[in-house]
């Protein structure tokens, strides 16, 4: 799941159920009456990836952090509240809990606007806008085919050695 989706979750949660939440920069109208407007403004890799063992069947995960800005805009009547009781709900219990699933989470709030906005170039919305960094921890599995365990003897004149081997293939190389 990407960082855009797994905003768009935990915004979602935070929101009431009738409230429209749509991504950023879509080829939409905007909806009519109040909505939310999410959208990952940049993103950025944090330190190396990492990977696990590879587990029997073969496979291993390979992880990596990235922190995103991203900024969430509250469009409608009373903005600044209503985005203000999003920001609250963020940090509940319930979608910490979330944010845990989803493998990413939302550190501390780092600007708080009200500005208004006119959406078609008429109409005049109050618009509030929340932004914030979420950590987002992305992962692949990746298959690795492991060798069985090779057990033998090497002969050197009158000199024996015993030995196991372990071979791993990755990607059709050895």
């Amino acid at each position: 799941m990407s960082a855009r989706d797994k905003l768009h979750a935990l915004i979602r949660a935070a929101t009431p159920d009738n409230l429209p939440v749509i991504q950023s920069h879509q080829n939409q109208s905007p909806p009519k009456g109040d909505f939310v407007r999410v959208a990952v403004l940049s993103s950025k890799t944090v330190g190396q990836a990492s990977t696990t063992p590879v587990d029997d069947d073969g496979y291993r995960f390979i992880y990596q952090l990235t922190t995103c800005a991203c900024q969430v805009d509250y469009f409608g009547e009373d903005a600044e509240g209503q985005l203000q009781k999003i920001a609250l709900r963020l940090r509940s219990e319930a979608l910490k809990a979330l944010s845990y699933q989803l493998d990413c989470a939302i550190q501390q709030p780092v600007a708080f606007t009200v500005i208004p906005e006119s959406i078609n170039g008429r109409d005049w919305h109050d618009r509030a806008m929340l932004e914030f960094t979420l950590q987002n921890r992305e992962h692949i599995r990746e298959f690795i085919s492991t060798i069985d365990t090779v057990d033998g003897v090497i002969r050197t004149d009158d000199y024996k050695q015993s030995f196991t081997a372990h071979a791993e293939v990755s990607s059709g190389k050895t």
